[in-house]
């Protein structure tokens, strides 16, 4: 159980340091992004570089900045697990973790891993359940507290989401 925690915490960490790479400098980094509606799949371009490809939303697609929000799916070679990282600035009400709904529907509450370097993580394991409704679903909503009665939103499209998680699954499994 350690080592898992350990694990996850890693994975988390990578995400999300990973994802900060601003769209720019995607080229220049040597990473390859393929747009599929509201979603992109960003893999290395070489490989000698290090780490898996990952899942994301086109967040200027979205209107949202990078500063405040950013969600990065990624894998675990061992394992094959998929995990989800949010990333937030920090200074948020840490209590309240990250509550995430499709379509409105019932909630996953996502709880706040590290806090490190300006921004905050919630991470969670990808499950077969998260996969399918975010297949099914037409809008992904992040509900992140500010303080105790504060709360912002931001909204997801999930168009082209599972055309993106087909492309995704097939390069994580290589």
């Amino acid at each position: 159980m350690h080592r898992y925690l350990l694990l996850l915490l890693a994975a988390c960490l990578v995400a999300g340091q990973a994802f900060f790479v601003s769209a720019a400098a995607v080229p220049s980094s040597g990473w390859t992004t393929t747009a599929f509606g509201d979603w992109l799949v960003r893999c290395p371009g070489s490989q000698n570089m290090e780490g898996g490809c990952q899942l994301l939303p086109d967040l200027e697609k979205a209107a949202i900045s990078r500063a405040q929000f950013a969600l990065v799916i990624s894998s675990q070679d061992e394992t094959k697990s998929r995990f989800a990282v949010m990333t937030v600035p920090e200074g948020v009400y840490l209590a309240s973790g990250v509550e995430l709904s499709i379509d409105g529907g019932r909630p996953y509450k996502i709880l706040y891993e590290v806090c490190r370097q300006g921004s905050c993580h919630a991470g969670f394991k990808l499950t077969d359940a998260v996969v399918s409704a975010f297949k099914r679903g037409a809008k992904a909503t992040a509900r992140v507290w500010l303080s105790k009665d504060r709360v912002v939103e931001f909204s997801l499209s999930l168009i082209g989401f599972t055309k993106a998680y087909s492309v995704f699954e097939g390069q994580a499994s290589r």
